[in-house]
């Protein structure tokens, strides 16, 4: 076997791309001196490998490579020296490395992380052997190169002092990286608590799957000594990026609040959430097929990048709609996603894999958990202002409830008072009927007027009754009957401020509902167009109330005309505690926001028309709040 090794190097030495290796501090790169040789069905040995095949090339980032890659590397020393060869790619898995001297064979390597890390020169991820050298000696160095994961044939000389410094920096790089993201962790996860908002969770699964991811894939788990199995080793990491990549999406989902705010875009996250799912389990399902992971692979990467892309133009969509924080996720996102480009690309357009391509996506994480944490602190405001805002509003609510319980108490105790009087001014008339006096007919009239008045006195109980019943239940009720209930509600109200309700109403719309909530809704409306109409002295008010059908949809517009709404933006009328009226307690509309949005599941808006102010409110026509 060596003497059949001898005679293929004597012969293909001569057509080599030796070079004269002088006295060096540091490192150096030697691509410029390697060739390399494609064996697509892996079945050559070093004992018949064709020597015509091997040829240079500009490009030794040779990314994913079927069967196997040669290599040969050859110099003439000019002294005594012991250096060290470097691969820099992390992750190839086998490193075949054989060493000639004067065309001899004299040593060979099993290298590659799927051997045991030891036998390496020194421990470290980076594939590594010495060689001492002796003065005016020539040294081939052939390398056979087999890996699931991105090749590259490059090598780097380096002296030993230079070599174990770079790894002491690279050891303390990862261990500042992995102080800095769980401290992130940590933190958003004690706001958590705080809160009780879920975002912040989600950002403490993307920080900790990123965490893992980079740990795995940049062989911090194999430096280690954490696993040595190759086929856990294959199936981990790529469950790892998938995890990662769900993670993204799932903070996505809990940052722009994507079901009420882009619910085409949710739609679509939950589409790829299970195309995310099924890669998961078909990782692991290489324990038992490890060759599914090239053909899994293949779908992921791209698939990854889709899923980068598509959750930046999701916060492009936040940024257009100015919501809280959306630059901040757009940055973070964007440099992590020119760090994979570098990553990904760099070694095509830089012909090798620089040591720089080995930390820039976690590079790029730490600028993303770190522009997304600032994100979550733009809306640590905003979500503590919503909390009090809710707070307000269940007060509110409670109060609205319990006025709802005490006229419930009210209308069961007049009912028997009432009816009693009803029998009281019956048995009176009965009387009357057989006298035929003066007396008999100034009566009459009284009665009448009091029948009247009674009347309205069981038809307003009955009406107060209504409204605050079964608040908390969905019923089939009509639209057009529920908004002339409020106007009859309102009337002695309209009647004061001499204002005029004019209605364009589709009688036949029957929904299926919260009928309190649109109640309330149109309650809290018109009656504070009728304050603004008595505060500004409007003659002649009027507030016009439309109800019509459009497709599966009801639209609702409220229109008065006391002259607009002043602040600016005009949809900061739906704020806590801001209100229009001089003795407005912000409380109103508010409430309106919430019961359109929440309740009955539909969209407000509001802007000045030319006569006041215009409230539009569409709503599907089954109600699915909650």
């Amino acid at each position: 076997m060596f003497c059949k090794a001898i005679l293929f190097f004597f012969v293909f030495v001569t057509v080599s791309f030796s070079f004269e290796l002088n006295e060096f501090e540091g490192h150096q790169n030697l691509n410029k001196h390697i060739t390399i040789f494609y064996d697509a069905n892996d079945q050559y040995t070093i004992q018949n490998l064709p020597k015509e095949q091997f040829e240079t090339t500009d490009n030794l980032a040779l990314g994913y490579v079927k069967g196997a890659i040669w290599s040969k590397l050859e110099f003439t020393s000019t002294s005594s020296a012991k250096i060290l060869l470097i691969n820099p790619k992390i992750n190839i898995n086998t490193i075949d490395i054989y060493v000639f001297e004067e065309n001899n064979l004299v040593k060979t390597h099993k290298l590659g992380n799927y051997r045991n890390i030891a036998q390496n020169s020194f421990s470290s991820k980076f594939t590594n052997f010495s060689l001492e050298m002796e003065p005016k000696k020539i040294y081939t160095i052939i390398t056979k190169i087999k890996s699931k994961s991105p090749i590259d044939a490059s090598w780097f000389i380096s002296d030993t002092s230079t070599f174990l410094s770079f790894v002491m920096y690279d050891i303390l790089f990862w261990g500042v990286f992995l102080g800095f993201i769980f401290s992130l962790i940590i933190y958003n996860l004690s706001v958590f608590i705080s809160l009780k908002e879920y975002t912040y969770v989600a950002y403490a699964f993307h920080g900790l799957t990123a965490l893992l991811f980079q740990f795995a894939t940049n062989g911090i788990f194999y430096q280690f000594g954490l696993y040595d199995n190759p086929l856990i080793f294959n199936s981990v990491s790529w469950i790892l990026a998938q995890l990662s990549i769900a993670s993204i999406l799932l903070f996505a989902v809990f940052f722009f609040n994507t079901k009420k705010t882009m619910p085409i875009i949710h739609a679509i996250i939950l589409g790829l959430f299970l195309i995310v799912f099924g890669m998961i389990v078909l990782f692991l399902y290489s324990f038992f097929d490890v060759e599914i992971i090239t053909i899994v692979r293949s779908i992921t990467k791209p698939l990854s990048i889709f899923i980068i892309l598509f959750v930046l133009l999701i916060a492009i969509i936040g940024v257009k709609k100015q919501m809280r924080g959306a630059w901040y996720y757009l940055l973070g996102h964007g440099i992590f996603l020119l760090a994979i480009v570098f990553q990904q690309f760099g070694g095509i357009i830089n012909n090798e894999t620089s040591f720089i391509s080995v930390y820039i996506v976690a590079i790029g994480i730490l600028f993303d958990v770190v522009f997304l944490s600032l994100a979550l602190g733009k809306n640590i405001k905003s979500l503590k202002y919503e909390k009090e805002k809710n707070e307000k509003l269940l007060i509110s609510q409670s109060g609205f409830s319990a006025i709802g319980r005490t006229i419930g108490n009210l209308s069961h105790q007049w009912k028997i008072p009432v009816a009693r009087l009803g029998s009281l001014i019956t048995q009176i008339e009965a009387i009357l009927w057989k006298r035929d006096d003066a007396l008999k007919y100034e009566l009459e009239e009284i009665l009448t007027k009091m029948h009247s008045n009674l009347h309205f006195m069981q038809t307003s109980i009955s009406e107060f009754n209504n409204f605050y019943l079964h608040s908390s239940q969905k019923m089939e009720f009509n639209l057009s009957n529920e908004i002339e209930s409020i106007i009859d509600i309102l009337g002695a109200k309209i009647m004061y401020t001499n204002a005029t309700i004019s209605k364009n109403l589709d009688r036949s719309i029957v929904i299926f509902g919260y009928k309190s909530a649109f109640a309330n809704i149109c309650l809290i409306i018109i009656d504070n167009a009728l304050d603004i109409l008595k505060q500004r002295e409007i003659t002649n008010g009027n507030i016009t109330i439309t109800l019509v059908q459009e497709g599966n949809s009801f639209k609702l517009i409220i229109e008065d005309n006391g002259g607009g709404i002043s602040m600016e933006p005009i949809t900061k009328i739906f704020d806590v505690f801001v209100s229009d009226k001089e003795d407005g307690n912000g409380m109103g509309l508010a409430m309106v926001q919430v019961l359109t949005n929440e309740r009955i599941c539909g969209k407000i808006e509001v802007r000045n028309s030319e006569k006041g102010a215009l409230f539009e409110i569409k709503v599907p026509l089954t109600m699915q709040g909650k």
